[in-house]
């Protein structure tokens, strides 16, 4: 399960998350939401968000539905056997596809600077997934 701390640093980015999946152990799907300046794959509708937490007070916690997202979905959670964070944005089935990737850390505070990074920093990193979509 991922720490409410850290759940509060991605909605301070202006990210949502997703509820935890089991499947990942807690971890969360991380969407940036249109309205969020940053890095984005222009024209692109990158579909529906599954129920995201609006706020990190449980109190005031809702389930909403993001119809619209310029940018791809990643994965962050913890991997308790490797001991280590993940960051992940695979599209591919049966593959890797060029954009894809799968990075490891070993703390929360460096896989939460690889989603900042993703998200609002070199656009190169998300441009790599154009691509992918325009060979489709």
């Amino acid at each position: 399960m991922i720490h409410q701390k850290y759940l509060d640093r991605l909605i301070e980015m202006g990210l949502w998350h997703s509820e935890p999946i089991h499947l990942f152990n807690g971890g969360v799907r991380v969407r940036k939401p249109i309205e969020t300046t940053g890095n984005n794959i222009a024209g692109s509708d990158h579909g529906l968000v599954d129920f995201v937490s609006e706020d990190s007070d449980e109190a005031k916690a809702k389930e909403v539905l993001i119809e619209v997202s310029d940018a791809p979905m990643i994965l962050f959670y913890h991997d308790e056997e490797a001991g280590k964070w993940v960051v992940s944005a695979v599209d591919g089935c049966g593959g890797m596809l060029p954009g894809d990737f799968v990075n490891t850390w070993d703390t929360a505070e460096e896989a939460l600077k690889d989603i900042e990074d993703f998200y609002f920093g070199d656009p190169a990193r998300m441009n790599a997934k154009v691509y992918v979509k325009q060979d489709f």
